[in-house]
């Protein structure tokens, strides 16, 4: 792996200090409190007792609380080379190149010298971290290191992490995140290339509900023609009959009462008629009466059994609820189903 020129790596540390910086506790303007300045002496002291005795794990988060009470760049030297020890080397350089400003500031020749002795050795030790968009005129991304925001400005440059396991994200608007693990190494430069962020997948439609399920109230509900039920397709056969035997019967005697009182007028003249023509008028007045009622109770029963047959109790949806009619010994109802 190469190695960047000298002039983009002191522009990716300038650059990373400036970000990193950003996280360190800064001092505040008022004067702290009399009893904060006593717990930040006792927490400084014991710090450095425990970095005496090699228990960095334990020092570095009594160092961070004196810097954060009593902000001073002898305990921000302190807590940097705390760091160092455990082995957070980006953070360490962060903290040293602060406390270095601090010690120019404040005239302090013998600190500057060992925090550029210690920034010259920490250096070469770095691991990198660069992040690369392989379309560089993509949409501007959005950088998360570990699941904080990283500033925009870091794109493109190896910037110093700490040892160990990262978690590199991006994103942009209307497009799915990328995300990947990586593991810096000391040394090392890792680079993570940023693919072409594709826009996300539209969810999955529903699958439609089977029988009387819960059906989508936004779109319409279409029910299959449902089949014929044994005790109606007994009443659709038992109405048909009836039909069929009214519609035969009716044509029967309709044919013999228009016969019989053809007949009759051999019997009868204008104003009389014989007995033979009286008894053949009555037959055909007693059968004309059978047609008329045969072929109304057909009628009727061909209407019923049309009705039985074409039209089917299909459910009636409301919402999520469904009604539908039904036959039952000696009667009707109403089924009521759906999700409620």
């Amino acid at each position: 792996m190469t190695r960047p020129s000298r002039d983009a790596s002191s522009r990716a540390l300038r650059v990373a200090a400036a970000c990193l910086l950003a996280a360190l506790p800064a001092g505040a303007d008022a004067q702290p409190r009399p009893q904060d300045l006593t717990l930040a002496e006792t927490l400084f002291q014991e710090g450095r007792r425990l970095m005496g005795e090699g228990r960095f794990a334990e020092a570095c988060p009594k160092l961070a609380e004196s810097q954060r009470l009593d902000p001073g760049g002898g305990t921000l030297l302190n807590l940097g080379l705390c760091h160092e020890g455990e082995g957070r080397t980006a953070t360490a350089w962060t903290e040293l190149k602060a406390a270095l400003d601090i010690a120019r500031r404040d005239g302090r020749a013998d600190r500057v010298s060992l925090i550029e002795r210690r920034l010259a050795a920490l250096e070469p030790r770095l691991a990198r971290l660069r992040i690369a968009p392989a379309d560089p005129t993509g949409p501007a991304l959005e950088l998360r290191l570990d699941g904080t925001i990283l500033a925009a400005v870091a794109l493109g440059l190896a910037f110093p992490v700490d040892p160990g396991p990262h978690t590199v994200q991006a994103g942009a608007p209307g497009r799915s995140w990328f995300s990947r693990s990586v593991i810096a190494t000391a040394g090392q430069v890792i680079d993570v290339l940023v693919p072409a962020l594709a826009a996300p997948a539209p969810p999955p439609r529903p699958a439609p509900a089977a029988g009387w399920g819960e059906p989508d109230v936004y779109a319409p509900v279409v029910m299959p023609w449902p089949p014929l039920s044994p005790r109606r397709r007994v009443a659709v056969l038992v109405t048909a009959g009836v039909a069929v035997t009214g519609i035969v019967l009716g044509s029967y005697f309709g044919a013999a009462a228009v016969s019989k009182n053809g007949d009759s007028t051999d019997y009868c003249g204008p104003k009389l008629c014989s007995p033979t023509g009286v008894a053949l008028r009555a037959d055909a007045s007693r059968a004309a009466v059978i047609a008329d009622v045969g072929l109304g109770v057909g009628a009727a029963a061909a209407v019923v059994s049309a009705y039985l047959f074409l039209v089917r109790p299909r459910p009636y949806v409301f919402g999520r609820a469904a009604v539908a009619p039904t036959l039952l010994p000696g009667g009707g109802a109403l089924v009521v189903g759906g999700g409620f």
